[in-house]
């Protein structure tokens, strides 16, 4: 059904819009960044925050049918809908998490860690890499920094990490999680081979 927010909704879903959350969100982070984010250069460095924001974005990674709109230019225009594996939401982030956290999330792709096809963004769907899988079981590294000019990475640092290195002393508190998620992820999902692929990983 359609709210006075404009945005669409489930009718399963009466609770307060996630998009409006997101748009609010949105906005507050504009005024941190100031209008030139567009021309944004700077260095990200994977450390503990974004490897505990990795595990939080892994445990919300769920096989899940979604929709997005097959021509944004079009109002009028259709929606396409897929089912896919390993599916992130960012309203979930935005419900679930602080707003810092949903702020970083999406940097997880400058890693190779998530996947997002240009037409999803509005949507904020995501999807694990194969990187991902591999790298929560440790079977590869990530570039410790990486340096992003206008939303894209320009250089990965020599310098490698992984998911242990990165967590430090909280990787005990976790570990039997990771074992667990190990466990039933001996093979990688459909949807990450593919995105790990097309993401040439």
């Amino acid at each position: 059904m359609e709210r006075v927010c404009g945005h669409k909704h489930e009718q399963s879903n009466p609770g307060i819009c996630p998009w409006c959350r997101i748009d609010s969100l949105e906005k507050e982070i504009a005024k941190i960044r100031g209008p030139n984010t567009k021309e944004y250069k700077g260095i990200k460095v994977f450390e503990g925050y974004m490897a505990r924001l990795f595990i939080e974005a892994v445990k919300r990674a769920r096989r899940q049918t979604v929709t997005w709109r097959a021509d944004r230019a079009d109002k009028n225009g259709g929606y396409k809908t897929e089912t896919l594996e390993d599916v992130i939401l960012s309203s979930d982030i935005a419900k679930e998490l602080s707003a810092p956290q949903y702020t970083r999330f999406g940097d997880l792709k400058h890693w190779g860690l998530l996947y997002q096809r240009p037409e999803w963004w509005h949507q904020g769907i995501y999807v694990l890499t194969g990187t991902a899988k591999r790298f929560l079981s440790e079977n590869v590294t990530v570039s410790r920094e990486v340096t992003i000019e206008k939303g894209q990475v320009v250089h990965n640092s020599d310098e490698q990490i992984s998911l242990r290195q990165a967590l430090g002393k909280d990787w005990n508190d976790i570990a039997d999680w990771i074992s667990e998620w190990r466990r039933g992820h001996r093979e990688p999902g459909l949807a990450g081979v593919q995105m790990g692929l097309e993401l040439g990983v």
